[in-house]
């Protein structure tokens, strides 16, 4: 299942076999896409948080999709989420 994810501010298409569930923490080594791969492992410290956003209309692809966000794991540990 192609799911749009946001991290810091960017968008990325990504596919994952189930789509990740709401507040888990996502490894840097289960995220199929190598530059969000890469971003998560070098911004995150390897573990992200996955955050909800809905579902928004792709033009790219036409269709409308599932859009997560990703926060680093600290960021919601801190805020108390």
């Amino acid at each position: 299942m192609d799911i749009l994810v946001a991290c810091e501010g960017r968008d990325y298409t990504c596919y994952f076999d189930e789509p990740p569930q709401h507040n888990s923490i996502i490894d840097a080594k289960e995220i199929p896409d190598e530059a969000l791969r890469n971003r998560v492992i070098k911004e995150f410290s390897s573990l992200a948080v996955v955050r909800y956003c809905g579902a928004v209309w792709s033009h790219t692809r036409g269709k409308e999709m599932t859009k997560i966000e990703l926060f680093p794991l600290k960021q919601i540990a801190f805020a108390g989420v």
